[in-house]
């Protein structure tokens, strides 16, 4: 790159420090444009929710201690999102409160925080919310209300804070920056054809920071569990990362470099599910894709438009998917890490949240594989929590990882052949609270009563013959009893005139306890060819738990 003689040049610098002035005018540049001229990213979805609390970062110059303000606060705020990691943050509790509201000496916090205290000072916002000190951490009552407020809390903060660097509490995320992001001077030309005053540049090499998909996409932040809704429900993010910033907004994506670097598939997907949080018609319904090979694996396009509620729905079969395959430090917050998202979608397809499903949907909802043949270690593997946590039709009923949605392209649940797809009647459930290791914790109980073709195989043999089982624990089979299963036909994929229909059912088992009647389900079931399955079925009323 050409510089002239005074240090002139078009291209953005990226400077060592992430607080340098330079990097502070950028940043409120990009806050200002986007609240200027951003009318998606400006719509107030939840006008009326507000934080509890709020911390109180005191003046720009530090010479105040920060303190916890409890009660309607108005006023701009930054949220922070970051990963609590394997050391837990100060926390406020029942018996700490009174004394956080009037202090929290800035050297008693843990770095992560110090650094968001900075941050907000710098850019002269007074109030920050982080949620181990915004919420009284040892009370079940005021984690459920403000984890349901989830969506407001995010959506309507001035701009939500990434410590995409940072791995737990104490990392920080404001230290100097990595070699390798600054101007090079290499040599001086003399530039002819130009006036003499003119002639005189430098030559430098600027090395090309990290990617998005490098520095956000791959970073341990992303694969938190609880980040995924937190990111999502922000109109306005900033990834303060180890080489440069990052601003994602439901409008664009920018780079403190100049350029976003790689234009990946995921920081484009995840935009548009922002972008479907303010306005469900502007994604487009997704691209057929067709695989030669396998027919079955092919996407096809339903023949008409996506309604608005039905891409809601299809979209957040594919969040489950994304959400299942991050971590979570407490698999008892499965539920209560999506409460913010779950709200959101509410308000969009105005339908009943049904854990983890909708009811309108529950139909194509139940058509979800776990992920199998996983290292035990992996964290992924799926296996059944020590409690109840939610009927076993439900993903969230599963530690571990949904696998996939099927009929996730193909929007038509309808009669196909004969064949006449379960038709769900009732769905009654009911939260309780039940003591865990990690304290009290939501349990979702209750059942789905639907009307479906079935079968009972009686035999394993038989059943291996007509469909693949994909079981949502492994090693089930040897608590089977097989003539106390029943196959249940949920619908039928139809991809075109040129590709057989395919079957997709559900292996039940009756339930041990003689006092409760009905089923659990145990596996998700395929057909092993295109030969159609369900073949003079009775029809049936089920009851699963």
């Amino acid at each position: 790159m050409l510089v002239q003689p005074d240090g002139t040049w078009n291209r953005t610098t990226i400077s060592r420090e992430p607080l340098a002035d330079t990097a502070l005018d950028l940043i409120n540049g990009w806050v200002s444009s986007c609240l200027a001229n951003h009318p998606q990213c400006n719509k107030k979805h939840f006008p009326n929710v507000i934080p509890s609390r709020l911390i109180n970062v005191g003046p720009s110059d530090g010479t105040q201690e920060p303190r916890l303000c409890e009660g309607p606060v108005q006023g701009r705020y930054i949220a922070l999102s970051h990963c609590w990691g394997g050391s837990l943050p100060v926390q406020t509790t029942s018996s700490n409160i009174s004394q956080h509201k009037k202090s929290l000496p800035f050297s008693t916090l843990p770095k992560t925080f110090q650094d968001a205290v900075t941050f907000s000072r710098r850019l002269d916002v007074r109030y920050l919310w982080i949620d181990s000190l915004c919420i009284i951490q040892d009370s079940s009552s005021d984690w459920r209300l403000e984890s349901s407020k989830m969506a407001g809390i995010y959506g309507n903060a001035l701009l939500s804070l990434a410590a995409t660097l940072g791995v737990n509490s104490h990392s920080g995320f404001l230290s100097k920056r990595e070699d390798g992001v600054g101007p090079i001077p290499i040599v001086p030309l003399a530039v002819n054809g130009l006036p003499e005053s003119e002639q005189n540049y430098w030559l430098y090499i600027f090395p090309n920071p990290r990617t998005w998909e490098a520095e956000v996409a791959a970073s341990r932040w992303n694969g938190r569990g609880w980040t995924l809704q937190e990111r999502l429900l922000s109109p306005r993010v900033l990834h303060v990362c180890s080489q440069q910033h990052f601003w994602e907004c439901q409008t664009t994506t920018l780079a403190e470099g100049g350029r976003i670097g790689d234009t990946t598939l995921e920081h484009v997907d995840e935009r548009h599910f922002k972008r479907l949080l303010g306005d469900a018609s502007v994604i487009p319904a997704p691209k057929p894709v067709h695989n030669y090979h396998n027919p079955e694996l092919s996407s096809h396009m339903p023949d008409r438009p996506l309604t608005d509620k039905e891409n809601a729905f299809l979209r957040w079969h594919q969040i489950v998917v994304d959400f299942t395959a991050r971590s979570l430090t407490k698999q008892s917050d499965k539920l209560v890490a999506l409460a913010g998202l779950s709200e959101a979608w509410k308000s969009m397809v105005h339908d009943e949240y049904l854990a983890g499903l909708w009811r309108s949907d529950l139909t194509r909802g139940l058509l979800w594989q776990a992920d199998r043949g996983l290292r035990a270690d992996s964290g992924l593997a799926t296996s059944r929590p020590s409690y109840h946590r939610a009927p076993s039709w439900s993903w969230a009923s599963l530690d571990g990882r949904v696998y996939k949605y099927y009929m996730n392209d193909f929007i038509h649940i309808q009669e196909e052949f004969g064949r006449r797809p379960a038709f769900v009647l009732d769905c009654d459930l009911q939260e309780k609270q039940v003591q865990t290791a990690d304290g009290p914790v939501s349990s979702i109980v209750g059942s789905l009563k639907m009307v479906a073709q079935c079968k009972n195989y009686r035999k394993l043999k038989k059943l291996e013959h007509d469909w693949v089982v994909f079981y949502d624990v492994e090693n089930t089979q040897a608590s089977i009893k097989w003539k106390r299963t029943l196959v249940v036909y949920i619908a039928t994929w139809h991809g075109g005139s040129n590709i057989r229909p395919l079957d997709y059912a559900l292996l039940l088992h009756a339930n041990e306890d003689k006092n409760q009647r009905g089923y659990r389900r145990i596996a998700f079931l395929r057909p092993r060819n295109m030969e159609p399955k369900v073949r003079d079925w009775k029809s049936q009323e089920v009851l699963i738990w």
